[in-house]
């Protein structure tokens, strides 16, 4: 009985809401608008989205010449559940409550809006109008120079058709479309400066008007005036009717103009709705992360930085700073991705300096792992001045256990060598069959008892430990076999 309760119910709701739309389109045919009125009001009362009812009562209240509660009841039919037909004949009851203010920019809006989600065509017709009329003057002398410099400039004769927009702006100062033709002549010849001057008159007047706003946005971007590029390409994305792809770019660049301000929060949200318009480019992302990175979210940033990765595979960029991040974290995971810096950059005619403190930083870690292999063929690739004294011995080291003692002789040899390290360069002549510098430097170390030792605990020094240590005898003193010498 419950069951089929509930479902009664949720039949007779959508009627029950529906009353007062129907007896208020009744009393709204009979011409008896207060009753309607009523309700309509009940209806949307009953349920706040009934955009049919909103509808009517825009109607009414335009009708009884009250605008303003006409506009917004308008308004309110175009975001609730409106019938096509209504939510059409709405928009265009609301542009036009809106143009009855007078507002250009509120006007642009509308119509901007009546185009996306309507997909009407007359809109962009609208607005176009609107600033035709908006730059042009009703002061015939002004227009016949604008004529004048429209001709001289088709003509090629660009200095001439400059003098007479000059002079159409001095027979009206609120003449823009004078202002608009001398910035793109000054852009044509490269006088950016001149032509941002010119444009910015009309951007300034008419920040809906997507041209002048574009062009003079896209010349403070190529001269890194972020903070002045933001403005115009805020004026572009809002007013502007315009494509994805349009939107993408207009979305990176003032991200990029918001992160170079360190406007943080705002490029991050403009990276993002750049990214979700094209998930497979990059840019977005790359600003993304280095958000993320200025905010120390870092587990943000090496996700988005991954996402990157896979889009752009082995980009160094990416790998240094993925590497760094793990870094800083104390996370092992920093080697792999050093390694693959390594890789990626290591034969690059051009190293940055901060790769190669990624490559010292991977190769120190290769070395405490005694993967001495791998940290010989990472400090291949670093300049030797860059390397301290510790990382040549390390070298040095590295070097002899990989049998190399030509390169293990060179790095001991140029480092400054304590006397246990002085040990490893001897071992390294030895090894490197040159016996005789082997024993020089063993000489050298032989009044240091602790490191005589040393020596002597070593297979390979010892012989010429021993050696060393039998010459020093006086010569009427027998020799002692090796053994007398250790007892």
């Amino acid at each position: 009985m419950k069951t089929k309760l509930l479902l009664l119910t949720a039949f007779l709701l959508p009627a029950v809401l529906n009353a007062g739309y129907s007896a208020g389109r009744s009393y709204y045919t009979k011409k008896n608008y207060d009753k309607a009125k009523e309700e309509f009001l009940s209806a949307v009362e009953q349920n706040p989205k009934d955009g049919n009812s909103y509808f009517f009562l825009g109607e009414i209240e335009k009708n009884a010449g009250n605008f303003k509660e006409a506009e917004e009841y308008y308004r309110l039919a175009i975001e609730g559940n409106t019938d096509k037909r209504f939510k059409n004949f709405a928009y265009w009851n609301y542009n036009l409550m809106v143009e009855q203010r007078g507002e250009p920019k509120d006007i642009v809006i509308a119509y901007k809006t009546f185009y996306k989600n309507m997909n009407n065509h007359e809109s962009v017709k609208k607005i176009d109008s609107l600033i035709d009329k908006l730059l042009w003057t009703d002061n015939q002398n002004a227009q016949n120079f604008y004529k004048e410099g429209i001709a001289l400039k088709e003509s090629g004769k660009k200095n001439e058709a400059m003098d007479s927009f000059k002079k159409a702006s001095s027979e009206d100062s609120a003449f823009l479309a004078p202002h608009y033709q001398i910035g793109m002549i000054l852009l044509d010849l490269n006088d950016k400066t001149g032509a941002a001057r010119e444009l910015s008159i009309v951007a300034e007047k008419l920040p809906f008007y997507y041209g002048a706003n574009r062009i003079l946005a896209d010349i403070y971007f190529s001269q890194n005036s972020f903070s002045s590029a933001e403005k115009y390409y805020s004026n572009c994305i809002i007013y502007g009717i315009i494509t994805s792809d349009t939107e993408y770019t207009l979305l990176l660049k003032r991200a990029t103009c918001r992160y170079n301000i360190k406007n943080y929060n705002e490029a991050l949200e403009d990276a993002v709705k750049a990214s979700n318009l094209r998930k497979t480019e990059t840019d977005p992302l790359f600003i993304m992360s280095a958000i993320y990175i200025n905010n120390s979210d870092y587990d943000k940033a090496v996700s988005t930085l991954k996402s990157i990765d896979k889009l752009l595979p082995n980009s160094p960029q990416v790998l240094f700073q993925i590497g760094t991040i793990y870094y800083k974290q104390n996370k092992t995971e920093y080697v792999t991705y050093f390694d693959k810096l390594f890789n990626a950059a290591s034969t690059s005619e051009e190293i940055p300096d901060k790769f190669y403190k990624a490559f010292i930083i991977n190769a120190n870690y290769h070395f405490s792992q005694k993967s001495y292999s791998q940290f010989t063929k990472i400090i291949s690739a670093i300049p030797e001045k860059m390397m301290d004294n510790q990382m040549k011995i390390n070298a040095g080291k590295a070097y002899l256990e990989t049998l190399n003692f030509k390169k293990s002789i060179y790095f001991l040899s140029s480092s400054t060598l304590t006397g246990e390290n002085k040990l490893l360069l001897a071992l390294a002549y030895l090894k490197d069959n040159q016996r005789d510098k082997c024993k020089q430097i063993l000489s050298e170390i032989k009044n240091d008892s602790a490191i005589k030792t040393m020596a002597l605990d070593n297979k390979n020094l010892k012989p010429v430990m021993l050696e060393i240590i039998n010459e020093d005898k006086p010569i009427n003193e027998p020799v002692k076999s090796p053994d007398a010498i250790l007892q």
